[in-house]
């Protein structure tokens, strides 16, 4: 049975957000599903993207390693979730709201992931433009520009918000700009979506990537592109939206300059061709500056570039043949015929084969040249994005970038002794994080924390023992240990059911009573001791005064730590808010409880505080 058939089943015993409820599918694709996620307390539908990583027959024609491709596979997911919120409160972008991602195993074999994601509910731009046409109201020029200057203003907006702060030349990539990828939002905003080939680096990209009806004619060669290749993307798409009709506003032109097949002929920046798409709409609009003149009605759309078009026609077929472009070179034409003689043609020949062997070997040590300095810009590339990650502490980054560097170079000794480097601090910090977690959310938090970082560090013992003795130090109630010196009298009491004032009930508590031989003679105490042999590291509980006791009783409560007083309460009267407390036990060998109370009446109440939810935690150490 494949994973996704059993899908919906597990959905059920995954963490959906406090409230949320999964309703039915609304989409399928090669990814997952997608479902309906109502919330019925705010009343607000979204929808759930279940990503299913698994390993098929044909993932393990690709990759052997079922771990490997599996963590790939997660790790480019996520990759892409991550960009997609930290742009997710720019209008013009999806917005993400959270994901969680869970390990799939058949008994103890990992066989897939699926990753969660919450987002928001939005109608893909091809499924909105088949309802508008459905009901009467196709897509008009207006329409159009209004998508162009959105899509400019979301890469404007995330190309300030990515490189805010930096003085580099950084800029962000979207590389699959198409209608299949731009969404629409009820209040009819556009957005974009799907970022997993998105990217944001300094230096020139070289990865030929995207859907060859959209990338841009330097996406195929090996010369490098750089942002603008999203505005010929966006002019593709303007291009499709705008077929057959009689344009009046100057689009056409705008359009022209976005698909120029030479990167410096067209667009250099969203906000240029933000800035003609505005005019256009001006133009529509009636709204247009003094002296400017609205084009003549009735111009039909041209299509423009249509020696890109051939060019990337000739590129696709060269994909699905599995080759690559490296120049751009003219076809051939046949020299027009004259008169030459056989005996010129040979001459000629024989000096371009002199000229050939003299220049051979100065040729051979150009390339050579050529080709140290090229590794040497790489190299300095390199170096300046790892250490832009560092700067950050972002070490996931580091090890991800430095990794797929070595499976191109496994022979580079700097970048694999860099990589040990970004992996030890990496592992610090998920230990740092796993021990924060453990004081504040328990082992099982604590554990995941470190399961979190096995999945970059699958090999790396000493996670795997931290996660192992997080997974086993269950922590331990304060009654389940036994007393070796108490003075409670009838005022110690456990399993028993107490009410603060705020009305919160509580299972399983200590009464600490002030009790004394007389009542209204001198104040006493309660107290408890328990034996922990430094066998604990941590001490949390929270106290409150009884509501059986009289108002006008006074009551404090204090821990103390083989004698000394760790926690002092202060006068505590009814009522009151329960405190909470964490005390560090590290190396205590006793830990007492104790409750003091001034003189109390004759006939009242004694006073007491309860102690609930007292909690030690095991101190997390590994060889």
């Amino acid at each position: 049975m494949s994973l996704k058939d059993t899908e919906r089943e597990r959905l059920s015993g995954y963490h959906l957000w406090g409230h949320k409820t999964v309703g039915a599918c609304i989409g399928r694709g090669s990814f997952g599903q997608v479902y309906t996620l109502t919330d019925e307390t705010a009343k607000t539908e979204d929808v759930l993207k279940v990503v299913t990583i698994e390993y098929t027959a044909e993932a393990e024609k690709e990759e052997p390693d079922k771990q490997k491709y599996l963590l790939s596979g997660l790790r480019s997911t996520l990759d892409e979730v991550q960009r997609m919120m930290e742009l997710k409160d720019l209008p013009n972008f999806v917005s993400i709201y959270g994901y969680e991602n869970y390990p799939i195993r058949e008994g103890e074999e990992l066989v897939g992931y699926d990753i969660l994601i919450w987002m928001e509910k939005l109608t893909v731009l091809p499924e909105y433009l088949a309802q508008r046409k459905k009901q009467g109201k196709p897509m008009s020029e207006l329409d159009s520009i209004g998508l162009g200057i959105q899509v400019c203003t979301g890469l404007e907006q995330a190309n300030q918000k990515l490189t805010r702060g930096s003085h580099t030349e950084a800029e962000f990539i979207h590389r699959d700009i198409k209608p299949g990828n731009i969404f629409v939002s009820p209040d009819g905003t556009y957005k974009l979506g799907d970022l997993g080939i998105a990217t944001m680096n300094q230096r020139k990209q070289y990865t030929m990537i995207g859907t060859p009806k959209y990338m841009a004619p330097e996406m195929f060669r090996d010369s490098g592109y750089r942002a603008n290749v999203d505005l010929f993307a966006l002019g593709k798409t303007l291009e499709s939206l705008t077929q057959g009709m009689n344009l009046l506003s100057g689009l056409d032109q705008v359009i022209g300059c976005a698909e120029q097949t030479e990167p410096e002929d067209r667009y250099q920046t969203a906000q240029e061709m933000k800035l003609d798409l505005e005019q256009c709409a001006r133009r529509l609009t009636h709204a247009n500056p003094e002296g400017e003149q609205t084009l003549p009605v009735g111009r039909q759309t041209q299509r423009y570039g249509q020696e890109t078009e051939r060019f990337t026609e000739r590129m696709t077929r060269n994909l699905k043949q599995g080759e690559r472009v490296h120049d751009d070179a003219p076809e051939q034409r046949v020299p027009a015929s004259g008169k030459r003689t056989w005996g010129k043609l040979l001459l000629a020949a024989a000096a371009v084969v002199v000229v050939c062997l003299a220049a051979a070997g100065g040729f051979k040590l150009w390339q050579d040249q050529q080709a140290a300095a090229q590794k040497q810009a790489q190299n300095a590339e390199i170096q300046a994005e790892v250490e832009r990650y560092l700067a950050k502490e972002n070490y996931s980054e580091a090890i991800l970038c430095l990794q797929d560097v070595l499976e191109q170079d496994p022979e580079e000794a700097q970048w694999q002794e860099l990589l040990t480097q970004c992996q030890d601090e990496y592992r610090d910090s998920i230990l740092e994080q796993a021990e924060e977690v453990y004081q504040n959310k328990g082992n099982t938090k604590a554990a995941e924390t470190v399961q979190e970082g096995l999945v970059l560090l699958p090999d790396d013992e000493m996670l795997l023992r931290y996660a192992r003795a997080y997974e086993e130090s269950a922590p331990k109630h304060l009654y389940e240990l036994t007393p070796t010196d108490s003075n409670v009298a009838d005022g110690y009491y456990v399993d028993s059911t107490a009410v603060d004032s705020e009305g919160n009930t509580y299972e399983g508590y200590f009464c600490l009573r002030s009790w004394g031989g007389w009542q209204g003679i001198g104040a006493h105490s309660a107290y408890c001791t328990f034996a922990l042999d430094g066998a604990y590291q941590w001490f949390e509980a929270k106290v409150f005064v009884d509501p059986l006791t009289q108002e006008d009783d006074e009551i404090r409560f204090q821990v103390l730590a083989d004698g000394l007083v760790i926690y002092d309460s202060g006068v505590m009267r009814r009522p009151n808010q329960p405190k909470e407390i964490r005390l560090d036990v590290t190396d205590v060998q006793e830990l007492t409880i104790q409750s003091e109370s001034e003189d109390y009446s004759l006939f009242g109440t004694k006073p007491s505080v309860l102690v609930t939810d007292a909690v030690l935690k095991q101190k997390i150490t590994v060889e």
